[in-house]
């Protein structure tokens, strides 16, 4: 079943739970198609550098905001939130992060070109960057980092051809 179709599905499933006033709501409200399109095409961008730069495969790597998922929770403020959680933010996890970086320096002619380092956002095709998100690109672009937003394995190609 392509993504498409599932994203149909769940969007059915969703709407006949709510008609139906399902307990099953919340599970399918916590199974965001869009995180999971997401991940799938950070995936295949992690899949495609190894492949085509094995050498310096290790200098891209993932920011780890946003997944914490099972595990054991506490609650606080009638919520129930992970551990991992709580523990991610107390060890330095910031909002807006983006979700990969690049760890090369770019050096050019031009003085004006340099780049410290590459930040890539993953968004879908209808994404957008959330307040802090926008705030993260430009604090660092402020600081000589390259920020972009990759949308398909196409435009992440082109971003890392033109940047090394």
């Amino acid at each position: 079943m392509s993504g498409i179709s599932k994203i149909k599905v769940q969007k059915e499933r969703f709407k006949s739970a709510i008609d139906s006033g399902s307990s099953s709501v919340e599970k399918l409200i916590q199974n965001n198609p869009r995180k999971h399109i997401e991940s799938t095409t950070q995936k295949a961008f992690i899949r495609w550098f190894d492949s085509q730069y094995p050498k310096i495969s290790i200098l891209l790597f993932a920011s780890s905001n946003g997944r914490h998922g099972g595990g054991k929770t506490i609650r606080r403020g009638g919520k129930d939130i992970p551990i991992s959680a709580i523990n991610s933010k107390q060890e330095g996890q910031r909002k807006g992060v983006a979700d990969l970086f690049l760890s090369i320096p770019k050096r050019t002619y031009s003085e004006m070109d340099y780049k410290n380092g590459l930040y890539i956002e993953t968004k879908t095709d209808i994404g957008k960057q959330s307040k802090v998100q926008k705030e993260f690109q430009k604090a660092v672009e402020s600081q000589g980092y390259q920020y972009t937003i990759c949308r398909s394995i196409e435009e992440f190609i082109k971003t890392i051809n033109d940047y090394l």
